[in-house]
């Protein structure tokens, strides 16, 4: 999210603080390259350390990937240098995550933008070259946040405008075909209006509002933001609120993300005359984070709508890391817990599964486990708010004398089957890719059944993931080992 305030933070290109001869963590230009875009998009500074020689010396591989960034800069610090986070600090298709020492490379693709703006300029910023010379950002289609109609678009380092049409789902650009290897392209784009993030709450390209900890109005005593959840919430008194402008008139499910060793509060959330009451359950631990759907609540479209969220007539306290506001689709009139995120993916975990079977069960560890007969089977619904073709994950182990049962899984009147590969034991647990699906969107049911076991027992499941076919964080495929193919060539269609 685009904090409120400047924020800094640090990262280093080798792999501790100090002169070592470990592998580089950013071992070429073009990580350290997304990395300070997603920042700053964001209202961030980057401080970048580098890992000196004994003698003080800095290293000739850390200073080629310095000189690197440095070309880039030269060429695109405009869209850095002296700008201000836009609108919405960016689209895409990749999941980016945060927290601490987590310096792990994320492989970006030529659909994931960071925007940022300058006067009436505002920049979009590729994380990749598309093959095909084409760039399409959806931010700026019919549902985008900005207002104003495109007049001009120019590639930095070049002066005349690039060809561009505007559509319905978004700004399509044609590239130069003599465009030399870089890690990202940088578009200047004028004839757009009020530009800058305003601190204004906005649906996302799905038309969800996400009411994060860092853009809560607080009050009463006591709570704060720790750890990016409104937290220390000890006190009945105090409560959170939100103001948001609401572009599309539906239903939206409210959905909170809450966590507390022992549960026991009662949560609720008010927008205007109505009000939702929930009971929240016991997470395990303070930073252990559950969705809970609170209900549903029907807005009109208009701006600096209030959502407050304060403590039911139960309280013990409560952190709260965000509450979401998801349209329900045209026709539906349920709520399903597996419903796409911003990043695309569905996750469909095993406390959520119907089961239908006499052995198989879901067992303490959060795994659905003894799928010891033909036939067992695991069911899913799920929700998804735009079409494409979809990578299908599960999360499994399987004890290596057990491997090799054939799992057949029915998505509608699609089949795919997929041999259960080994992992070293029931608890070492992988992430293999099953096949690949394409689906409109809308409501789905999702089955994955025992066909053939081998010598008795399937897997242990803990999840299966629907990710967007164009995100590169791909799981190996089933069968394969660790380095072997990204891609199943399997299609269920």
């Amino acid at each position: 999210h685009i904090l409120p305030y400047p924020w800094q933070t640090d990262t280093s290109l080798n792999n501790h603080w100090y002169a070592d001869r470990l592998p580089l963590v950013m071992p070429a230009p073009a990580p350290v390259i997304h990395l300070l875009t997603d920042i700053v998009s964001k209202n961030g500074n980057l401080l970048l350390n580098v890992g000196l020689e004994a003698d003080g010396t800095l290293p000739d591989d850390q200073r080629t990937i310095l000189q690197g960034v440095g070309e880039w800069l030269k060429i695109n610090g405009e869209a850095i240098y002296g700008t201000r986070p836009a609108r919405t600090w960016g689209e895409g298709p990749t999941r980016v995550t945060g927290g601490s020492f987590n310096q792990r490379v994320t492989a970006y693709t030529a659909r994931d933008f960071r925007f940022t703006s300058k006067g009436d300029t505002l920049y979009a910023i590729a994380l990749g070259v598309p093959a095909d010379h084409q760039l399409l950002v959806r931010s700026l289609g019919a549902t985008g946040p900005f207002a104003g109609t495109v007049r001009s678009v120019r590639l930095l380092g070049r002066t005349q405008d690039l060809p561009f049409t505007i559509k319905a789902e978004g700004l399509a650009v044609t590239l130069p075909t003599d465009l030399t290897p870089t890690p990202a392209l940088a578009l200047a784009i004028t004839g757009l209006r009020d530009l800058a993030y305003d601190g204004r709450l906005r649906p996302d390209l799905d038309g969800v509002l996400d009411l994060g900890a860092f853009a809560a109005q607080l009050q009463g005593p006591g709570l704060r933001i720790a750890d990016g959840a409104l937290a220390y919430w000890n006190d009945s008194r105090a409560s959170a609120s939100w103001t948001m402008d609401v572009t599309t008139p539906s239903v939206y499910d409210v959905v909170a993300r809450v966590a507390h060793p022992t549960g026991g509060s009662t949560l609720a959330v008010a927008v205007g005359e109505q009000r939702l009451t929930a009971a929240m359950p016991a997470t395990g631990n303070w930073n252990r984070f559950h969705t809970v759907h609170l209900g549903s609540v029907t807005l009109a479209a208009g701006k600096d709508q209030v959502l407050r969220a304060l403590p039911g007539a139960a309280w013990n306290a409560l952190n709260l890391e965000s509450i979401r506001l998801l349209p329900r689709p045209e026709g539906a009139t349920t709520w399903i817990e597996a419903t796409q995120v911003s990043d695309g993916s569905v996750t469909m975990v095993a406390n959520g599964a119907t089961i239908q079977g006499r052995s198989l069960r879901v067992e303490g560890g959060g795994n659905l486990g003894f799928w010891s007969e033909v036939g067992d089977a695991a069911v899913w619904d799920f929700r998804l708010r735009r079409p494409g073709t979809y990578r299908i994950e599960v999360e499994y182990a399987v004890g290596p004398t057990y491997a090799g049962s054939t799992m057949a899984l029915t998505l509608g009147d699609r089949h795919l089957e997929f041999t259960v590969a080994p992992t070293t034991s029931w608890g070492d647990y992988r992430t293999r890719t099953v096949g690949l699906v394409t689906l409109p969107a809308g409501d789905h049911r999702l089955q994955i059944a025992a066909k053939v076991l081998a010598n008795g027992g399937a897997m242990n499941l803990t999840k299966v993931t629907i990710v967007p076919q164009e995100s590169p964080d791909a799981a190996p495929v089933m069968g394969s080992q660790d380095n072997g193919p990204a891609l199943s060539p399997a299609v269920c269609r």
